[in-house]
């Protein structure tokens, strides 16, 4: 589900919060990279965790966020089109291949000029806040869905941890054939909701095999958790 730039802007914050030189190299599945230091090479694999439980399908919840995301990018890519002046732009509600052209039409409509203050419009089922952007942020989309972001925090139990790290201990033996040392980071992206999820006290996790497994609630924590 996450893609592979993902993956490598959630290993290198991992770096940066441990203070860590590892250096990145892309590799063929099994494992997502190659880590190089001063001293050594070993491979990182990188797994997200989320609030819901996730099915043969991943989480509900962040498939649900993604697809939210590129109605958002059709809708900016149709409103740059049309001419529209540079936004940044939030929206508060719904927001759907069915209402999108009656959103659009009122974006087009009261867009803010560039002098002016943030312009907020009542679309079919959804509230949108604009804010103009100087000229040279020529096609800025980069608009967020208010309604994927403003959870809680949940703290994440051992049990779901565990969970994550038992299904990744599945490729260990494929990993290992690769590295002689394998480490997991595990990422809950709490700039959504799929991904609202803090440390909570753990008692027993089972490393079955890594040499070390981190849990990052990104971009804010790190910890090392086996």
């Amino acid at each position: 589900m996450v893609s592979k730039v993902q993956e490598r802007i959630f290993a290198e914050k991992a770096a940066t919060l441990l203070a860590a030189d590892w250096m990145l190299k892309d590799i063929p599945e099994p494992l997502d990279f190659e880590v190089r230091t001063a001293a050594e090479t070993f491979g990182l694999e990188v797994r997200q965790i989320f609030v819901d439980v996730e099915t043969h399908f991943g989480s509900a919840m962040k498939r649900s966020e993604i697809k939210t995301i590129r109605a958002l990018s059709l809708l900016a890519k149709k409103y740059y089109e049309e001419g529209g002046l540079p936004i940044s732009a939030q929206f508060l509600g719904v927001v759907s291949s069915i209402n999108s052209d009656a959103i659009l039409k009122c974006m087009l409509e009261s867009a803010p000029e560039y002098s002016g203050g943030r312009v907020t419009v009542q679309a079919p089922q959804v509230k949108v806040f604009m804010s103009p952007l100087p000229e040279h942020f020529v096609r800025y989309s980069h608009w967020k869905f208010v309604n994927d972001r403003v959870g809680w925090l949940k703290k994440v139990s051992g049990t779901d941890l565990q969970g994550a790290i038992d299904k990744k201990a599945l490729n260990l033996a494929a990993y290992k054939q690769k590295y002689e040392h394998i480490e997991l980071l595990l990422v809950a992206e709490r700039g959504f909701n799929s991904g609202k999820l803090i440390l909570d006290d753990l008692h027993h996790l089972i490393n079955p095999g890594f040499r070390n497994i981190y849990f990052m609630s990104y971009p804010e924590s790190i910890h090392r958790i086996g």
